[in-house]
């Protein structure tokens, strides 16, 4: 998938000839690392520039913090024909001139999922929030064409076009059930997450993350399954994994005991079990 970046849950499916959906509940973040107060802070005075902005400006949306998949659509619709609607086309790629022809048109069906946010920014950049949205943009054939992330604030992240060999995404709860037979116990709160570390679960192939037994398990998008245990290993991204050196060093010593890291917010980082792949069916 090709990643066009821009300024740095719940299923429903959204018609862009426009029917109108139900809302996308807002919902209590699902993370295992609070962000500090000084952080919060932050964010919130980032909240208010965005809800002050008018048309015109940069930071302009329709919709500050989109309530449901119309006003997410609505957002990233905006800030597409924005950048890029008065450029030439000679001068598009053929990806953004059907992503542009067909919001123009009215003629793409989009899929809004929410993605958890426990990438390193969460907790370090002020316009990075809980978690994102996640759009699945395909074109009226059935086509997958693009995919397309927003902040919780409604800004857009980064556009990633389809090279026709895209898995797709299979729902949390099908994963939680595979994580259940696998481990013999149920699995609560399926969510897709994003993170950042030696296990990298991007915001476009967002890993499924669970909770069974005590433990924390996450799936990648290539069914590759990991553990974080209830007695969690924490480690510090700037005192275990800020140098090269301490990276290298951290990272031979957590692979001797078949484990690798990832981000849970800011600066925490933890270590995870690996436990192989998981059954398809």
């Amino acid at each position: 998938m090709r990643i066009e970046r821009h300024m740095p849950g719940m299923r429903t499916v959204v018609l862009l000839a426009g029917v109108l959906l139900a809302p996308l509940t807002p919902a209590e973040a699902w993370n295992l690392a609070p962000c500090s107060p000084d952080a919060a802070s932050k964010r919130a005075a980032t909240a208010k520039e965005l809800r002050e902005a008018k048309l015109g400006s940069l930071k302009y949306l329709p919709h500050p913090f989109p309530r449901n998949a119309n006003e997410v659509i609505a957002d990233y619709k905006h800030q597409v024909v924005a950048r890029w609607g008065n450029i030439p086309r000679e001068q598009l790629r053929p990806g953004q001139t059907a992503l542009i022809d067909g919001l123009r048109r009215d003629t793409l069906r989009i899929e809004v999922v929410t993605v958890e946010n426990w990438g390193v920014r969460r907790c370090s950049d002020p316009r990075s929030g809980d978690r994102y949205f996640l759009l699945t943009i395909t074109d009226a054939s059935g086509r997958e064409i693009a995919r397309a992330a927003l902040e919780e604030t409604g800004s857009l992240e980064q556009t990633g076009f389809a090279s026709g060999t895209e898995a797709p995404l299979v729902p949390p709860s099908a994963v939680a059930q595979r994580v259940a037979k696998r481990f013999g116990s149920g699995a609560e709160s399926p969510v897709y997450v994003t993170t950042t570390g030696s296990l990298r679960c991007d915001v476009l192939m967002p890993c499924v993350a669970t909770r069974a037994q005590g433990s924390v398990y996450l799936v990648s998008s290539e069914n590759e399954v990991f553990e974080i245990p209830a007695q969690r290993r924490l480690l510090s991204l700037k005192d275990d994994l800020g140098s090269h050196e301490k990276r290298n060093s951290k990272l031979n010593e957590l692979k001797a005991d078949n484990e690798v890291t990832t981000s849970l917010g800011g600066d925490v980082f933890v270590a995870l079990r690996k436990h192989g792949r998981l059954s398809d069916k």
